[in-house]
């Protein structure tokens, strides 16, 4: 299946799913209108009760450390800015993809896992909480694009399936092979197309980092976190232990794990409750 067919049929189907007229869509776009204001959000997510207290919850966490609670859902929007409201509106609206396209748990609990690792990398490193944030929704996104790819295309997709485990092919080379085109590329299309933030487009396309250079800096602990979960899952991976031990040392920061599998795992039991950790 050519490239471009694939991406086409994905854009054409995607016009008439419910998603894209769901509540976070629409903050997602406003925020990325010429001038957002704060009185028109407030307006928008006041009668959601679960994203106001959401809002409000994390303008109250220990990363503000303000010396009074912020009490006002307007007050907790300035607080945490347009970026940060950006960030918690994609996350939103990953969820209900998740529930439309009726995800797989499996799937749903890699990304989970991704997402809680990649944050442990980074606060290894020394990064501060927003770089942290970027990417925790960076391991929890990296793979939209596959599951786009087996919602739309469920047969081929078995092919892919087949392949991965029959040859130990990654997912990605598997993707290529039967589609022209890797999941890596229809996660960043389609989150480009939906103004999501930049660094996630750049994690989502730099997340198995195919090219000679390695992953780049900003995709890093998604890289290395993806590849963990890949090997203790018996699926093909790649390397990921030395990318993170030369991306701690060009950060002149001492690598705070002697065993870096079995502390991953360790790190993972504790925060996941998962027996496969």
């Amino acid at each position: 299946m050519p490239p471009m067919q694939t991406m086409e049929t994905i854009l054409k189907r995607l016009r008439d799913l419910p998603i894209l007229n769901s509540e976070a869509f629409r903050l997602i776009e406003y925020c990325s209108s010429p001038k957002p204001a704060f009185e028109v959000l407030e307006g928008m997510v006041k009668n959601n009760p679960n994203l106001a207290g959401q809002i409000v919850r994390l303008a109250n966490s220990a990363f503000y450390k303000r010396s009074k609670p912020t009490e006002t859902l307007m007050d907790a929007l300035v607080l945490l800015g347009l970026t940060t409201l950006k960030q918690v509106f994609v996350q939103s609206f990953y969820a209900s993809v998740g529930k439309m396209l009726n995800t797989q748990s499996r799937v749903l609990e890699h990304g989970r896992e991704c997402a809680l690792l990649a944050e442990f990398i980074g606060r290894g490193a020394g990064l501060d909480a927003a770089e942290c944030g970027r990417h925790r929704l960076g391991g929890l996104l990296h793979d939209i694009g596959k599951q786009f790819l087996a919602f739309f295309f469920p047969q081929p997709y078995e092919q892919v399936t087949r392949m991965m485990k029959l040859e130990r092919t990654p997912s990605f080379q598997a993707e290529k092979k039967i589609f022209g085109v890797t999941h890596q590329e229809v996660g960043a299309t389609l989150c480009a197309r939906w103004n999501f933030p930049s660094f996630l487009v750049d994690i989502i396309k730099a997340h198995h980092a195919e090219g000679p250079g390695g992953p780049p800096p900003g995709a890093l602990p998604v890289f290395c976190a993806n590849g963990f979960l890949h090997q203790r899952d018996g699926e093909a991976f790649q390397p990921w232990e030395a990318p993170l031990r030369a991306w701690f040392a060009a950060r002149r920061v001492t690598l705070p794990w002697k065993n870096l599998v079995d502390e991953f795992r360790a790190f993972l039991r504790t925060h996941t409750g998962s027996p496969l950790a």
